[in-house]
Protein backbone atom coordinates (compact mmCIF):
# COMPACT_ATOMS: atom_id res chain seq x y z
CA UNK A 1 0.00 0.00 0.00
CA UNK A 2 2.97 2.30 0.72
CA UNK A 3 4.46 2.15 -2.27
CA UNK A 4 1.61 2.47 -4.36
CA UNK A 5 1.21 5.92 -2.41
CA UNK A 6 4.67 7.05 -3.00
CA UNK A 7 4.43 6.38 -6.39
CA UNK A 8 1.35 8.33 -6.72
CA UNK A 9 3.59 12.03 -6.18
CA UNK A 10 5.46 11.28 -10.07
CA UNK A 11 1.83 11.34 -11.39
CA UNK A 12 0.61 14.35 -9.76
CA UNK A 13 3.83 15.91 -10.48
CA UNK A 14 3.50 15.75 -13.85
CA UNK A 15 -0.30 16.51 -13.98
CA UNK A 16 1.13 19.96 -12.87
CA UNK A 17 3.80 20.22 -15.27
CA UNK A 18 1.49 18.66 -18.44
CA UNK A 19 -0.94 22.00 -17.13
CA UNK A 20 2.38 24.29 -17.27
CA UNK A 21 3.24 22.90 -20.76
CA UNK A 22 -0.19 23.46 -22.09
CA UNK A 23 -1.84 26.46 -20.79
CA UNK A 24 0.60 29.24 -21.09
CA UNK A 25 1.55 28.03 -24.90
CA UNK A 26 -2.39 27.80 -25.76
CA UNK A 27 -2.97 31.11 -24.17
CA UNK A 28 0.20 32.71 -26.17
CA UNK A 29 -1.51 30.67 -29.43
CA UNK A 30 -4.84 32.11 -28.84
CA UNK A 31 -3.56 35.77 -28.47
CA UNK A 32 -1.88 35.24 -31.44
CA UNK A 33 1.81 35.59 -30.31
CA UNK A 34 4.68 34.75 -32.93
CA UNK A 35 5.47 30.70 -32.97
CA UNK A 36 8.69 31.64 -31.34
CA UNK A 37 7.32 33.26 -28.01
CA UNK A 38 4.81 30.33 -27.62
CA UNK A 39 8.15 28.34 -28.13
CA UNK A 40 9.51 30.21 -25.73
CA UNK A 41 7.12 29.48 -22.97
CA UNK A 42 8.85 25.43 -22.40
CA UNK A 43 12.13 27.25 -23.29
CA UNK A 44 12.03 29.39 -19.71
CA UNK A 45 10.86 26.62 -17.78
CA UNK A 46 13.62 24.47 -19.08
CA UNK A 47 16.53 27.42 -18.48
CA UNK A 48 16.02 26.98 -14.78
CA UNK A 49 15.27 23.47 -15.16
CA UNK A 50 18.76 22.76 -16.60
CA UNK A 51 21.08 25.31 -14.46
CA UNK A 52 19.10 23.25 -11.64
CA UNK A 53 19.76 20.25 -13.14
CA UNK A 54 23.62 20.54 -13.00
CA UNK A 55 24.14 21.99 -9.84
CA UNK A 56 21.95 19.26 -8.28
CA UNK A 57 24.68 16.99 -9.24
CA UNK A 58 26.89 18.16 -7.04
CA UNK A 59 25.10 18.60 -3.84
CA UNK A 60 21.70 15.81 -3.97
CA UNK A 61 21.86 12.06 -2.24
CA UNK A 62 19.34 9.94 -0.53
CA UNK A 63 19.52 12.12 2.82
CA UNK A 64 18.69 15.55 1.78
CA UNK A 65 16.77 14.55 -1.03
CA UNK A 66 12.87 14.57 0.61
CA UNK A 67 13.86 17.83 1.85
CA UNK A 68 14.60 18.68 -1.45
CA UNK A 69 11.36 17.98 -3.00
CA UNK A 70 9.63 19.96 -0.24
CA UNK A 71 11.54 22.86 -1.74
CA UNK A 72 10.24 22.33 -4.59
CA UNK A 73 6.46 22.22 -4.02
CA UNK A 74 6.70 25.34 -1.60
CA UNK A 75 8.05 27.42 -5.08
CA UNK A 76 5.84 25.53 -7.35
CA UNK A 77 2.87 27.23 -5.92
CA UNK A 78 4.62 30.18 -5.48
CA UNK A 79 5.17 29.99 -9.14
CA UNK A 80 1.35 29.28 -9.45
CA UNK A 81 0.50 32.02 -7.97
CA UNK A 82 1.97 34.10 -10.17
CA UNK A 83 1.18 32.61 -12.97
CA UNK A 84 -2.90 33.66 -11.56
CA UNK A 85 -1.47 36.99 -10.39
CA UNK A 86 -1.20 38.31 -14.45
CA UNK A 87 -3.16 38.69 -16.70
CA UNK A 88 -0.89 39.99 -19.68
CA UNK A 89 0.05 36.46 -21.46
CA UNK A 90 3.58 38.04 -21.90
CA UNK A 91 4.15 38.29 -18.04
CA UNK A 92 3.94 34.77 -17.89
CA UNK A 93 7.73 33.82 -18.65
CA UNK A 94 9.36 35.42 -15.15
CA UNK A 95 6.66 32.73 -13.02
CA UNK A 96 7.53 29.99 -15.77
CA UNK A 97 11.69 30.35 -14.78
CA UNK A 98 10.18 29.92 -11.30
CA UNK A 99 8.63 26.72 -12.13
CA UNK A 100 11.57 25.10 -13.54
CA UNK A 101 13.07 25.52 -10.23
CA UNK A 102 10.83 23.68 -8.61
CA UNK A 103 9.75 20.87 -11.44
CA UNK A 104 13.44 20.03 -10.68
CA UNK A 105 13.30 19.75 -7.39
CA UNK A 106 10.91 16.77 -7.52
CA UNK A 107 12.09 15.04 -10.32
CA UNK A 108 15.90 14.31 -9.76
CA UNK A 109 15.61 13.92 -6.31
CA UNK A 110 12.67 11.15 -6.17
CA UNK A 111 14.97 9.23 -8.66
CA UNK A 112 17.54 9.22 -5.77
CA UNK A 113 15.47 7.80 -3.54
CA UNK A 114 13.07 5.66 -5.07
CA UNK A 115 15.03 2.38 -4.98
CA UNK A 116 14.46 2.78 -1.27
CA UNK A 117 10.48 2.18 -2.36
CA UNK A 118 11.36 -1.48 -3.90
CA UNK A 119 11.84 -3.20 -0.16
CA UNK A 120 12.09 -6.69 -0.56
CA UNK A 121 13.45 -6.61 -4.25
CA UNK A 122 17.23 -6.84 -5.26
CA UNK A 123 19.51 -6.43 -7.80
CA UNK A 124 18.56 -5.71 -11.72
CA UNK A 125 14.68 -6.51 -10.67
CA UNK A 126 14.68 -3.99 -8.56
CA UNK A 127 16.01 -1.28 -11.07
CA UNK A 128 13.52 -2.86 -13.89
CA UNK A 129 10.77 -2.28 -11.32
CA UNK A 130 11.40 0.85 -10.46
CA UNK A 131 12.02 2.18 -13.57
CA UNK A 132 8.85 0.61 -14.67
CA UNK A 133 6.63 2.12 -11.61
CA UNK A 134 8.36 5.54 -11.88
CA UNK A 135 8.00 5.83 -16.00
CA UNK A 136 4.54 4.29 -16.01
CA UNK A 137 3.68 7.29 -12.86
CA UNK A 138 5.21 10.28 -14.51
CA UNK A 139 4.02 9.81 -18.00
CA UNK A 140 0.33 9.03 -17.23
CA UNK A 141 0.40 12.63 -15.14
CA UNK A 142 1.92 14.15 -18.46
CA UNK A 143 -0.86 12.35 -19.90
CA UNK A 144 -3.34 13.45 -18.13
CA UNK A 145 -2.34 17.05 -17.66
CA UNK A 146 -3.33 18.38 -20.93
CA UNK A 147 -6.44 16.18 -20.87
CA UNK A 148 -7.66 18.04 -17.49
CA UNK A 149 -6.36 21.43 -18.52
CA UNK A 150 -8.88 21.13 -21.62
CA UNK A 151 -11.08 19.68 -19.82
CA UNK A 152 -11.18 22.34 -16.92
CA UNK A 153 -10.70 25.34 -18.96
CA UNK A 154 -13.63 24.04 -20.86
CA UNK A 155 -15.76 24.31 -17.92
CA UNK A 156 -15.69 27.88 -17.62
CA UNK A 157 -15.33 30.71 -19.55
CA UNK A 158 -12.99 30.70 -22.01
CA UNK A 159 -11.08 34.01 -21.31
CA UNK A 160 -10.55 32.59 -17.93
CA UNK A 161 -10.79 29.00 -17.42
CA UNK A 162 -7.27 29.01 -17.35
CA UNK A 163 -7.19 30.17 -14.33
CA UNK A 164 -9.00 27.09 -12.22
CA UNK A 165 -6.34 25.19 -14.29
CA UNK A 166 -3.91 26.57 -11.95
CA UNK A 167 -6.40 26.37 -8.98
CA UNK A 168 -6.15 22.76 -9.44
CA UNK A 169 -2.82 22.54 -9.80
CA UNK A 170 -2.18 24.30 -5.97
CA UNK A 171 -4.54 21.59 -4.86
CA UNK A 172 -1.92 18.73 -6.25
CA UNK A 173 1.22 20.58 -4.73
CA UNK A 174 -0.72 20.50 -1.55
CA UNK A 175 -1.55 16.85 -1.90
CA UNK A 176 2.18 16.35 -2.83
CA UNK A 177 3.64 17.91 -0.02
CA UNK A 178 1.19 16.05 2.39
CA UNK A 179 2.59 12.46 0.67
CA UNK A 180 6.03 13.37 0.86
CA UNK A 181 5.81 14.11 4.47
CA UNK A 182 5.14 10.57 5.02
CA UNK A 183 8.14 9.72 2.26
CA UNK A 184 10.56 11.80 4.79
CA UNK A 185 9.94 9.12 7.72
CA UNK A 186 9.49 6.23 5.44
CA UNK A 187 12.98 7.00 3.91
CA UNK A 188 14.98 7.79 7.14
CA UNK A 189 13.04 4.64 8.46
CA UNK A 190 14.71 2.66 5.67
CA UNK A 191 17.74 4.44 5.55
CA UNK A 192 18.47 2.96 9.62
CA UNK A 193 17.34 -0.77 8.47
CA UNK A 194 20.02 -0.62 5.62
CA UNK A 195 22.63 0.64 8.14
CA UNK A 196 22.34 -2.30 10.45
CA UNK A 197 22.60 -4.83 8.21
CA UNK A 198 25.20 -2.89 6.27
CA UNK A 199 27.55 -4.98 6.94
CA UNK A 200 25.90 -8.93 6.66
CA UNK A 201 24.94 -7.25 3.08
CA UNK A 202 28.38 -6.32 2.09
CA UNK A 203 29.89 -10.01 3.54
CA UNK A 204 26.48 -11.72 1.37
CA UNK A 205 27.16 -9.57 -1.65
CA UNK A 206 30.91 -10.09 -1.95
CA UNK A 207 31.26 -13.18 -3.96
CA UNK A 208 27.95 -13.01 -5.91
CA UNK A 209 27.56 -9.36 -6.58
CA UNK A 210 25.61 -8.64 -9.94
CA UNK A 211 27.77 -5.60 -11.76
CA UNK A 212 25.36 -4.20 -14.63
CA UNK A 213 27.10 -2.89 -17.65
CA UNK A 214 27.66 0.95 -17.50
CA UNK A 215 25.33 2.10 -20.65
CA UNK A 216 24.65 5.67 -19.64
CA UNK A 217 26.09 7.33 -22.93
CA UNK A 218 22.88 5.33 -24.80
CA UNK A 219 20.33 6.31 -22.86
CA UNK A 220 21.76 10.01 -23.25
CA UNK A 221 21.71 9.45 -27.20
CA UNK A 222 18.18 8.08 -27.42
CA UNK A 223 17.38 11.08 -25.00
CA UNK A 224 19.54 13.79 -26.46
CA UNK A 225 16.53 12.65 -29.77
CA UNK A 226 13.99 11.78 -27.64
CA UNK A 227 13.60 15.32 -26.10
CA UNK A 228 14.50 17.00 -28.37
CA UNK A 229 11.56 15.48 -30.66
CA UNK A 230 8.69 15.39 -28.49
CA UNK A 231 9.34 19.23 -26.72
CA UNK A 232 8.83 20.45 -29.65
CA UNK A 233 5.49 18.69 -30.43
CA UNK A 234 4.71 19.95 -26.98
CA UNK A 235 5.61 23.17 -27.52
CA UNK A 236 3.94 23.41 -31.35
CA UNK A 237 1.05 21.25 -31.41
CA UNK A 238 -0.47 24.67 -29.78
CA UNK A 239 0.68 26.68 -32.67
CA UNK A 240 0.18 23.68 -35.25
CA UNK A 241 -3.35 22.68 -33.80
CA UNK A 242 -4.61 26.57 -34.47
CA UNK A 243 -3.42 27.05 -37.91
CA UNK A 244 -4.73 23.95 -39.00
CA UNK A 245 -8.21 24.76 -36.72
CA UNK A 246 -8.22 21.92 -34.48
CA UNK A 247 -10.31 23.08 -30.90
CA UNK A 248 -8.52 23.32 -27.59
CA UNK A 249 -10.19 20.07 -26.55
CA UNK A 250 -8.32 18.24 -29.56
CA UNK A 251 -5.01 19.82 -29.13
CA UNK A 252 -5.40 18.96 -25.70
CA UNK A 253 -5.98 15.06 -26.28
CA UNK A 254 -3.71 15.16 -29.24
CA UNK A 255 -0.92 16.04 -26.92
CA UNK A 256 -2.09 13.75 -23.73
CA UNK A 257 -1.79 10.94 -26.15
CA UNK A 258 2.24 10.78 -25.95
CA UNK A 259 2.28 10.61 -22.09
CA UNK A 260 -0.93 8.10 -22.26
CA UNK A 261 0.98 5.81 -24.39
CA UNK A 262 4.25 6.76 -22.85
CA UNK A 263 2.70 5.12 -19.65
CA UNK A 264 1.62 1.93 -21.44
CA UNK A 265 5.23 1.58 -22.78
CA UNK A 266 6.67 1.83 -19.52
CA UNK A 267 4.22 -0.69 -18.04
CA UNK A 268 4.63 -2.96 -20.58
CA UNK A 269 8.36 -2.97 -20.35
CA UNK A 270 8.16 -4.63 -16.83
CA UNK A 271 9.56 -7.60 -17.49
CA UNK A 272 12.79 -6.16 -19.53
CA UNK A 273 16.09 -7.69 -18.71
CA UNK A 274 18.60 -7.74 -21.99
CA UNK A 275 16.54 -5.24 -25.28
CA UNK A 276 17.99 -1.97 -23.58
CA UNK A 277 21.32 -3.29 -23.90
CA UNK A 278 21.03 -4.53 -27.34
CA UNK A 279 21.21 -2.83 -31.49
CA UNK A 280 17.95 -3.86 -32.48
CA UNK A 281 14.97 -4.03 -30.56
CA UNK A 282 15.12 -0.61 -30.07
CA UNK A 283 14.37 0.03 -34.39
CA UNK A 284 10.93 -0.62 -34.50
CA UNK A 285 9.56 2.23 -31.48
CA UNK A 286 12.39 4.24 -33.52
CA UNK A 287 10.84 3.90 -36.59
CA UNK A 288 7.60 4.76 -34.76
CA UNK A 289 8.67 8.03 -33.96
CA UNK A 290 9.94 8.81 -36.73
CA UNK A 291 6.55 7.96 -38.50
CA UNK A 292 4.57 9.70 -36.02
CA UNK A 293 6.51 13.10 -36.42
CA UNK A 294 6.56 13.06 -40.38
CA UNK A 295 2.76 12.55 -39.83
CA UNK A 296 2.16 15.68 -37.36
CA UNK A 297 3.67 17.70 -39.71
CA UNK A 298 2.01 16.77 -43.10
CA UNK A 299 -2.03 15.98 -42.00
CA UNK A 300 -4.56 18.41 -40.89
CA UNK A 301 -6.73 15.42 -39.65
CA UNK A 302 -7.51 15.38 -36.31
CA UNK A 303 -7.66 11.33 -36.42
CA UNK A 304 -4.66 10.90 -38.17
CA UNK A 305 -2.86 13.08 -35.96
CA UNK A 306 -3.88 10.94 -32.84
CA UNK A 307 -2.36 7.97 -34.38
CA UNK A 308 0.83 9.76 -34.64
CA UNK A 309 0.50 10.88 -31.46
CA UNK A 310 -0.09 6.84 -30.57
CA UNK A 311 3.33 5.41 -32.37
CA UNK A 312 5.19 8.36 -31.31
CA UNK A 313 3.67 7.76 -27.77
CA UNK A 314 5.56 4.22 -28.11
CA UNK A 315 8.58 5.23 -29.13
CA UNK A 316 8.75 8.45 -26.12
CA UNK A 317 7.60 5.57 -23.84
CA UNK A 318 10.93 3.42 -25.29
CA UNK A 319 13.58 6.08 -24.74
CA UNK A 320 12.25 7.27 -21.57
CA UNK A 321 12.91 4.24 -19.98
CA UNK A 322 15.71 3.17 -21.32
CA UNK A 323 17.22 6.42 -19.97
CA UNK A 324 15.91 6.36 -16.29
CA UNK A 325 17.19 2.59 -16.50
CA UNK A 326 20.74 3.39 -17.24
CA UNK A 327 21.10 5.98 -15.24
CA UNK A 328 20.02 4.54 -11.82
CA UNK A 329 21.86 0.60 -12.98
CA UNK A 330 25.54 2.19 -11.79
CA UNK A 331 24.32 2.86 -7.79
CA UNK A 332 27.77 4.45 -7.01
CA UNK A 333 26.92 7.23 -10.02
CA UNK A 334 23.40 7.25 -9.15
CA UNK A 335 23.20 10.98 -7.76
CA UNK A 336 25.29 12.29 -10.88
CA UNK A 337 23.94 10.56 -14.18
CA UNK A 338 20.12 11.06 -12.75
CA UNK A 339 21.38 14.90 -12.59
CA UNK A 340 22.80 14.72 -16.57
CA UNK A 341 19.39 13.03 -17.75
CA UNK A 342 17.66 16.36 -15.90
CA UNK A 343 20.53 18.32 -17.72
CA UNK A 344 19.40 16.58 -21.17
CA UNK A 345 15.43 16.87 -20.16
CA UNK A 346 15.74 20.95 -19.24
CA UNK A 347 18.14 21.82 -22.63
CA UNK A 348 15.94 20.60 -24.88
CA UNK A 349 12.98 22.31 -23.30
CA UNK A 350 15.76 25.57 -24.19
CA UNK A 351 16.54 25.04 -27.67
CA UNK A 352 14.10 22.64 -28.97
CA UNK A 353 11.25 25.26 -29.00
CA UNK A 354 13.20 28.01 -29.44
CA UNK A 355 14.60 26.48 -32.67
CA UNK A 356 11.03 24.67 -34.44
CA UNK A 357 9.52 28.14 -33.26
CA UNK A 358 12.03 30.08 -35.47
CA UNK A 359 11.26 27.82 -38.64
CA UNK A 360 7.46 27.40 -38.29
CA UNK A 361 5.17 29.61 -39.97
CA UNK A 362 1.69 29.43 -40.86
CA UNK A 363 2.54 28.06 -44.13
CA UNK A 364 4.81 25.64 -42.67
CA UNK A 365 4.00 24.97 -39.13
CA UNK A 366 4.94 21.69 -39.58
CA UNK A 367 8.27 22.07 -40.91
CA UNK A 368 9.68 21.99 -36.65
CA UNK A 369 8.56 18.04 -36.86
CA UNK A 370 10.47 16.56 -39.85
CA UNK A 371 13.18 18.41 -37.97
CA UNK A 372 12.78 16.57 -34.94
CA UNK A 373 12.54 12.82 -37.14
CA UNK A 374 15.60 13.87 -38.41
CA UNK A 375 16.95 14.07 -34.67
CA UNK A 376 15.78 11.11 -33.72
CA UNK A 377 17.11 9.24 -36.67
CA UNK A 378 20.82 10.26 -35.91
CA UNK A 379 19.86 9.26 -32.54
CA UNK A 380 19.31 5.53 -33.91
CA UNK A 381 22.53 5.69 -35.70
CA UNK A 382 24.51 6.14 -32.68
CA UNK A 383 22.46 3.56 -30.91
CA UNK A 384 23.36 0.80 -32.98
CA UNK A 385 26.69 1.95 -33.49
CA UNK A 386 27.15 2.22 -29.57
CA UNK A 387 25.24 -1.23 -29.09
CA UNK A 388 27.22 -2.93 -31.30
CA UNK A 389 30.62 -2.17 -30.29
CA UNK A 390 30.06 -3.10 -26.86
CA UNK A 391 27.73 -6.44 -27.65
CA UNK A 392 30.58 -8.44 -26.43
CA UNK A 393 29.61 -7.51 -22.93
CA UNK A 394 26.55 -8.31 -22.43
CA UNK A 395 26.15 -12.15 -21.01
Amino acid sequence: MLRILFYLPPFLMNIVTGLLFFVPARRLAAAGIDAVWVGAAMSAWALTYTITSVALGFFQNRDNAVKLILLGQGLSIAALIGLLIVSDVKWQYPWLLLTGFSTVLFYAPFQVVMDALEKGVEGQAALIRSTSFYTLSWSMGLAAGPAAAAGIWGLFDPSSGWRYCYYFCIFLNLVITAISLLLYAYVKKTAREEAEKKEEKLQEAAGKEEKLPDFAIDGWALGIGGYFSVYLLRALLPYRGQVIGLTTTQQGIAIGMIAFMQALTALALYKSRKWMYRPFPVLVPLAGGVAGLILAATVTNFHVLLFAMFIYGIFSGVFAWNMVYHAIAPAEKRSRYVSVNETIVGVGGIFSPLAGGLFATPEKSGLPFLIGAGAVLLSAIFHICYTMRRRGEIR
